[in-house]
Formats: structure tokens, C-alpha cells, sequence
């Protein structure tokens, strides 16, 4: 309602009156916002090694590491503060090599992204096709079906089972009964183990070949899964 009344309104309508309200509001809110980002900064900063509590839990129900940055992370933040004005190229080529070298990786084949969202955009962009259907749980992290929704592919939920596991069977039934190339999403934490995951994949009975068109998989903050991962 408020923005049909303001819509109506000229554009230049503003006295000089209400100008100044508005900008001495404004000016408070800056300091008020000022004063309270300080303090969420520094109990942010002192979150390093957090021991959960009652009072205070750690937060699970986001893609954070709730339990702080390391010490050795928070130094290396200070350390880069210097630089924060400049682009971090050479920084970002430095990182990209060595997650590469810690997961035995080409680095061609791993993608740093400014958040899972991202990677799950460029992933879906890359793998659309026409008649392209994107097949997910029912509850899953809900970027993907975004994307697919505006790559305008036909997105198909498959249920979870009693017990809020992946209906495996049910994923696979709606591949094999699609004629059409399908893009597979599994982007929670499948399991506590590889070996179990692999066992997961496995069970799925899953190929990428020319039905199933791309299998996109994502464990944020856990490891990095590759082809070799399920595979094997």
C-alpha cells in the first residue's frame, strides 16, 4: 500500500521540511547502524573456538562455520587487511592451486566462487539444454530449482522417504522414465562418510551419459566431491 500511495506522489514533491527529517533520520540510522555493526563485529571477531552453550548454540541451520575462524585464519584476515584495497588476483590464483594440490586436482577442473549460489548457477547454465528436466529432492537447498526455473526447465521434486532420507529409487524412476536429458541435484550432506556416500551413489545407479546430462553434487565446507569420489 505504501509504495501504490508513494507511486502516486510526483517525483519532486519533497519539501525542503521534509527533507530535512528525512536526512536527520538518516544521519541516525548511520550512527545507530555504526555503533551496532561495531558491536556485532566484535563478538563476531571473539568467536574463535566457540564452545557451544546452552544460552548460546552454535548456528547450524546456515552454510557457516559456526564454530569461528581458527587463529591461524584470523591472523592471516589481519595480514590481508593491507591489501583490501586491491584486487586479490594474484591471491585468488595462489588459493585455487593450492585447494587444487590439497585434492590432487587440475586445477581446470575446480571452480572458486564467491558462495555455493554461484557455482550452482554456472553449473546449471553450463548443463541446460532444451527439454532439459531438473530432478531434485523435495527438501534441498532451493537455488537450484531458482536457477532452473529461470533457465525454464521442468523441475521435478521427488518426495522424501519416512525417515527424511533420499527416495533413491524415486530419483532414479524419474530419470529413467523421462526420454529427455536430466540434471540430478543433490546438494545436501549425504552422509558422515565417503565411503558410505560412495555406497549412496552407487545404489543410484548413476552414469553421466546421454539421459543423465550433468549430476550436480555440493558438500559445502566439508570437502570437495569429485567424479573420482563415486566412481571408484
Amino acid at each position: 500500500m505504501w509504495l501504490e500511495k508513494f507511486d502516486k506522489q510526483p517525483l519532486l514533491s519533497v519539501n525542503r521540511r521534509d527533507l530535512l527529517k528525512l536526512s536527520g533520520s538518516a544521519i541516525a540510522g548511520l550512527a545507530l547502524s555504526g555503533i551496532s555493526t561495531q558491536a556485532s563485529a566484535q563478538e563476531e571477531s571473539s568467536a574463535a573456538a566457540v564452545t557451544p552453550t546452552k544460552d548460546k548454540p552454535i548456528r547450524i541451520n546456515f552454510n557457516e562455520n559456526a564454530l569461528g575462524m581458527s587463529p591461524k585464519a584470523q591472523d592471516a584476515a589481519r595480514a590481508a587487511v593491507a591489501k583490501g584495497n586491491r584486487y586479490a588476483k594474484a591471491e585468488i590464483d595462489q588459493l585455487h592451486q593450492k585447494i587444487a594440490t590439497d585434492y590432487q586436482l587440475d586445477k581446470k577442473s575446480l571452480l572458486l566462487t564467491a558462495g555455493s549460489s554461484e557455482g550452482i548457477r554456472a553449473a546449471i547454465e553450463a548443463c541446460a539444454a532444451p527439454n532439459t528436466q531438473f530432478v531434485i529432492p523435495e527438501l534441498t537447498y532451493g537455488d537450484g530449482e531458482l536457477f532452473a526455473n529461470i533457465a525454464q526447465m521442468n523441475v521435478v521434486k521427488v518426495p522424501m522417504k519416512k525417515d527424511w532420507s533420499f527416495d533413491v529409487e524415486g530419483l532414479k524412476t524419474a530419470v529413467s522414465s523421462y526420454s529427455g536429458p536430466s540434471i540430478v541435484y543433490l546438494v545436501n550432506r549425504i552422509t558422515r562418510r565417503r565411503r558410505l556416500r560412495r555406497q549412496t551413489f552407487s545404489n543410484l545407479g548413476l552414469t553421466v551419459n546421454r539421459q543423465i546430462r550433468c549430476l550436480l553434487l555440493m558438500k559445502p565446507m566439508l570437502s570437495l566431491l569429485t567424479i573420482r569420489d563415486f566412481a571408484q
